[in-house]
């Protein structure tokens, strides 16, 4: 008697091959959708974090933090630190403050002490009172970073001109290898100019402290933070500590602050909407924390009016009193 081995025949397995392929190209992007939702529901838990620490901020002081304080107002190269910095105690980020001597010193007084080092330079070679800045400012505070972003990091501490190991070059960024204060997050200085020192009447402004009495057009229309990050940018990364130079000497405060004067997600193109613009490495839009508390995803079709003397539905939410109906978006 004879027999047969059992055995797939060579038609067989390449049937059964592609029909394994084509589930595969079809699971790969339901994947992908999940991570990044809950990469987007973690994002906008972070941004509902930073909007109830200004809350209690307001709640002790009467009011908000200016968003680029400086106090010199003779000498525009003596920037002080941001609005992000004033809300570390109440994000349970104590210790972080007290490193940064934010009581003790001035942000510009600091930076002039630290010089212009190497980023290879070790925290060691810092000044010694300085030396728990260069490492509260070279770690990554996640609720200050949307997951979902590049988590593009500065190299040193200097504001003036590097080039890196590509051979690209970049200007008035804070630089050290491990990445100074980063953050994908930043304050709505809402219609402001490009120097940042005009009050678009936004809510974190030059040298202003915006109580909630002020924003007029309401707490739940009126952008607070929103996200700012482009892949492959190299205009101004966005940080929480503050900004290289002070508003009007040449480079504005976009590294904390953005303006609605220009359209949601521009993408790279123009230097001052890469700048200026609110973006994220969401598809389809960004998400922001109104004053009220509350975190809205805003879709990058929004109604944006390109007439100054209109204002699109995203403008207005950019604006804390322009005292007109926002309608639907």
């Amino acid at each position: 008697m004879m027999y047969r081995t059992k055995a797939f025949t060579l038609v067989e397995l390449l049937v059964v091959i592609a029909i394994i392929g084509v589930l595969v190209a079809l699971l790969l992007p339901a994947v992908q959708q999940a991570r990044e939702a809950a990469r987007r529901m973690s994002c906008s838990n972070n941004l509902k974090q930073l909007a109830l620490s200004t809350h209690n901020f307001h709640d002790t002081f009467g009011a908000l933090p200016s968003g680029y304080p400086d106090s010199v107002l003779s000498n525009t190269g003596n920037p002080e630190f941001a609005w992000n910095v004033y809300l570390f105690p109440h994000l349970e980020l104590n210790n972080e403050y007290e490193a940064l001597g934010v009581t003790q010193y001035k942000l510009y007084e600091i930076l002039d002490a630290l010089g212009d080092k190497a980023g290879s330079t070790s925290v060691a070679s810092y000044p010694t009172q300085f030396q728990p800045f260069v490492q509260a400012t070279s770690s990554l505070i996640s609720v200050w970073n949307c997951p979902s972003s590049v988590n593009e990091l500065f190299t040193s501490f200097s504001d003036g001109t590097f080039t890196d190991a590509g051979g690209t070059s970049y200007s008035n960024r804070y630089r050290r290898d491990e990445g100074v204060a980063t953050t994908t997050y930043v304050g709505n200085a809402g219609r402001a100019d490009n120097a940042g020192t005009k009050d678009g009447y936004g809510i974190f402004n030059y040298n202003n402290q915006v109580r909630f009495r002020d924003v007029t057009d309401g707490t739940s229309n009126t952008f607070l933070i929103g996200e700012k990050g482009i892949a492959g940018s190299t205009k101004d990364t966005p940080s929480w500590l503050g900004t290289p130079k002070s508003p009007g000497n040449t480079i504005p405060a976009s590294c904390v602050v953005s303006m609605v004067n220009f359209p949601l997600n521009p993408g790279i193109s123009d230097p001052n909407t890469e700048r200026f613009a609110f973006s994220s490495f969401h598809p389809g839009g960004a998400l922001f924390a109104y004053v009220d508390g509350s975190v809205h995803f805003i879709s990058e079709t929004i109604s944006y009016d390109t007439d100054p003397s209109a204002l699109g539905a995203y403008q207005k939410l950019g604006d804390r009193r322009d005292g007109q109906t926002l309608g639907e978006f």
